[in-house]
């Protein structure tokens, strides 16, 4: 029982900071006028549970930030714009992740781009123009790329820096299912 109440409040916290970290990127204007550019900041959180705790438990938490972030700031287009882009990061994140031949910037980068186009894809169907695939594609490329690099950067940095404190390493485990050392 004492491992469940763990958990949840684990998972609970991660999606509450995954939430806020989604907040902040509404309140910070970004100098690029194409909509649907974002820091993809609620990524961190998402690519830090896919690294340490695994595929089922980061989709879980990407899903319902996405419906919390729709239901508090965007609404449903919204919704099925970051619901599209998300999947699509998720599953691309958790194939290279399983693969194990890319590092977490490599993983954190091909995720930005697919969310990009996911959320393009789905802006194409949404108002039945595909001609915007084209004309937004070379701008979400860079920017997907850009921010999924800096953001793997940040999850690398942050995983080593939990992983050397004994008191955060075990906490980590313990999101992993494995047993923490008692020492």
């Amino acid at each position: 029982m004492e491992r469940r109440t763990h958990l949840a409040a684990s998972y609970g916290l991660l999606t509450a900071l995954a939430l806020l970290l989604s907040f902040l990127e509404t309140l910070l204007p970004l100098p690029v006028p194409i909509p649907g550019i974002k820091l993809g900041l609620a990524n961190l959180i998402v690519l830090f549970l896919l690294l340490q705790a695994g595929p089922w438990q980061a989709l879980a938490l990407s899903l319902s930030r996405v419906l919390l972030s729709a239901i508090l700031f965007s609404g449903f287009s919204g919704l099925i714009f970051s619901a599209a882009g998300a999947l699509l990061s998720w599953a691309v994140m958790a194939v290279l992740i399983r693969s194990r031949f890319f590092s977490p910037v490599g993983v954190s980068l091909a995720g930005g781009l697919a969310h990009n186009l996911g959320q393009l894809i789905m802006a194409a169907a949404y108002t039945h123009s595909p001609g915007i695939i084209p004309a937004y594609l070379p701008v979400m490329i860079i920017a997907g790329a850009a921010m999924g690099m800096i953001n793997g950067v940040i999850v690398s940095g942050a995983n080593r820096a939990l992983m050397a404190n004994p008191i955060t390493r075990r906490a980590v485990q313990r999101l992993r299912g494995k047993k923490s050392d008692q020492k």
